[in-house]
């Protein structure tokens, strides 16, 4: 017979199972993180003909260290379907927002804009001639575009998630080959350029494009990518239309060139923030276009200060993996690809602030190819309190690649009562309670109240 002390430790200690067992099931449906909400906001969509853009917003354009306003471009679906038909990818009705085009293209508009000027149409010309020559035969790595917005962050995990694409210059330009003469004699035509002047414009023009579709189109992989930008704190400027292509930056072609503080980077622009921030580059160009010892992937994470705007700096300085003559963490991560141009690239980027973690995932939707990296910050970076803080997404125009945007949403941690514009959601690898840990907890219960309900029946008879 059970004495009753004996029975109060048996039921006891089947009471702890039961709650032990309840605990491991929680813990199978949402792991062990401090919350297992998340919300998520959309910043822009314009995926399947959409044109939402949801938040405030302003937009920085680059070209060759100087500011420029004519990037970041919304192009509508009209427009668009030309971007589009230069592409293997037929989507007529999809917009994008690109974000930055190759310098190509930015000397072509350039030379056009010039030619307005009749009294010096000639020497406009020439000139700008010749910098398309040059372009033709460089890698293109000299513009930028991005855009940023207000967070409020929560002191928690947050992920930002963006679905890009791109297409080359060059076979757009050879798209449009076939319209160009006619398109330019319009335009010198209606500038007043002579009529002697006009037609040696479009033929140099023309030849040098078909000169370079047929020899240099395919010499040249895309290149400098997408850029993400987390936890800025301007002082200088704000999300507001006065300062839209008014931010306070250096770029780094501007700064130390485009080798620095990455040996792969392009021209990434680097704003006025009061406290550091993190700036995350996925730049194919990366063992496909070149290697490095100490490089193993397409990532480039630097830690960048520049209270002032026009002095920069980076850390960790020197690199970790490629050495004294660079900073930041420069070509990392593992797997590689090269996207063809209209191949949609979903990218995310994870900060977790517990661990102080950053993890980016790189995909090509079309290929199914993936690029990806985990990195601890260790002492270059402390994790940021709560609070308001500028977040954006850029791209650099490298390779005659133009990059473009198609989504960005921001998921963040619930740590806080979430806000009413946001959407609940359950992130991914988190899912219901599997059915294995219902039935086992099921049984597990109904043998205990089974075995408890005897032992109490029998000291009751006894």
């Amino acid at each position: 017979m059970l004495s009753k002390s004996r029975l109060i430790v048996v039921v006891s200690m089947m009471l702890l199972i039961a709650l032990a067992l309840i605990s491991i099931t929680t813990t199978a449906q949402f792991g062990a993180t401090p919350s297992q909400y998340y919300t998520t906001q959309v910043i822009m969509n314009l995926e399947n003909g959409q044109q939402n853009f949801t938040v405030p917003h302003v937009y920085q354009g680059d070209n060759n260290g100087t500011s420029i306003n004519l990037w970041p471009m919304y192009l509508n679906p009209l427009l668009a379907g030309i971007y589009w038909n230069s592409t293997s990818h037929a989507r007529p009705n999809q917009p994008v927002l690109e974000l930055a085009t190759s310098e190509l293209l930015a000397d072509l508009t350039e030379l056009i804009t010039n030619l307005n000027n009749v009294g010096n149409a000639l020497n406009s010309a020439i000139n700008g001639i010749y910098s398309l020559s040059n372009e033709l035969t460089s890698r293109q790595y000299n513009t930028a575009g991005v855009m940023f917005w207000n967070e409020t962050y929560n002191g928690g995990l947050v992920k930002i998630t963006i679905v890009g694409t791109y297409f080359n210059t060059l076979s757009f330009l050879k798209y449009l080959n076939q319209f160009l003469s006619i398109i330019l004699s319009i335009i010198l035509s209606k500038m007043g350029i002579p009529p002697y002047i006009s037609p040696l414009i479009s033929l140099l023009i023309s030849h040098l494009l078909s000169y370079a579709e047929s020899s240099l189109a395919s010499s040249f992989p895309p290149a400098d990518g997408f850029e993400i930008y987390l936890f800025l704190t301007p002082t200088t400027w704000g999300i507001s239309p006065a300062y839209n292509n008014s931010i306070p930056y250096t770029s780094t072609i501007a700064w130390k060139g485009t080798t620095y503080p990455s040996l792969i980077e392009g021209d990434v622009i680097y704003p006025q923030s009061s406290t550091p921030y993190i700036v995350v580059q996925w730049d194919p160009y990366w063992q496909i276009g070149n290697r490095t010892n100490g490089a193993t992937g397409q990532w480039n994470v630097w830690v960048v200060s520049n209270t002032n705007g026009n002095n920069p700096s980076v850390d960790p300085s020197p690199s970790p993996n490629i050495g004294s003559l660079y900073a930041g963490w420069d070509g990392i991560g593992t797997g590689a690809f090269q996207p063809n141009p209209g191949d949609r690239i979903n990218i995310t980027v994870t900060y977790d602030p517990f661990t102080n973690t950053l993890t980016g995932v790189a995909t090509d939707l079309t290929t199914g190819q993936s690029a990806n990296f985990t990195l601890n910050l260790g002492n270059y970076y402390t994790p940021p309190s709560s609070g308001n803080y500028v977040f954006g997404v850029g791209a650099s125009g490298g390779g005659y690649a133009n990059w473009a945007l198609l989504y960005v949403a921001v998921t963040q941690q619930v740590l806080t009562s979430a806000s009413a514009n946001v959407v609940i959601t359950e992130p991914t690898g988190f899912s219901a309670v599997p059915i294995w840990a219902v039935v086992v907890d099921a049984v597990a219960i109904v043998i205990i109240a089974i075995s408890t309900t005897i032992l109490i029946m029998s000291r009751r008879r006894r």
